[in-house]
């Protein structure tokens, strides 16, 4: 079975996109390997980056999407996932061509998936870069494509993320979630195909 990794599908920058710029845990740098043990959290603070005034119905920074109430709706009632709160907080400069501030378009929800599924990692070629005994963290190479999901370690959800690559925020779905989703026709929705589950 296929799965898609879900991102912004807009290469002429038609629709707005936001820098995440809070909100953080507690936390700091691990003593042992470095790395930040901070986590982002609510309410997602966001601020619009310039090139465009129109909203799609995602939004997107990176792997990291807000979404439009109806947006919401739709995926509560089908896929694993939570919504958590955005807080639109003022530009770092001013900029032409970019969402205006204060922000007075629709509520803007966080989507948070929940679900977690593991690789095979061999198959999928990703390799173990740390695993530290201190903030009990391994760290794994990232890989848009060409992964396997290992069938034993799914539960049969059409859209999860992978334990390998958190914290990232990347959210896969199976070609019947791809397909729910595309066909409700929402705008600033893409993906692109990333291996399968075997």
């Amino acid at each position: 079975m296929k799965i898609f990794l879900l991102k912004e599908t807009d290469p002429l920058q038609r629709y707005a996109g936001f820098s995440h710029v809070g909100t953080w845990s507690d936390g700091g740098l691990c003593p042992v390997c470095g790395h930040s043990t901070e986590r982002l959290t609510e309410p997602l603070q966001v601020h619009w980056e310039p090139g465009s005034t129109l909203l799609g119905d995602f939004s997107w920074c990176s792997y990291t999407a807000v979404v439009k109430p109806h947006v919401k709706g739709f995926f509560e009632s089908r896929f694993p996932c939570r919504f958590g709160t955005t807080v639109v907080v003022p530009p770092r400069e001013q900029f032409q061509r970019v969402v205006p501030f204060p922000y007075e378009g629709p509520p803007l929800h966080w989507l948070i998936c929940e679900e977690l599924v593991g690789l095979d990692v061999q198959r999928s070629g990703v390799r173990m870069l740390l695993d530290c005994p201190a903030c009990n963290r391994a760290f794994y190479t990232f890989r848009m494509s060409g992964i396997v999901v290992d069938k034993r370690r799914w539960t049969g959800q059409p859209m999860f993320r992978v334990r390998e690559f958190e914290p990232s925020a990347a959210t896969y779905v199976t070609e019947e979630g791809r397909d729910q989703i595309e066909q409700q026709g929402f705008s600033n929705f893409g993906y692109i195909e990333a291996g399968f589950i075997a």
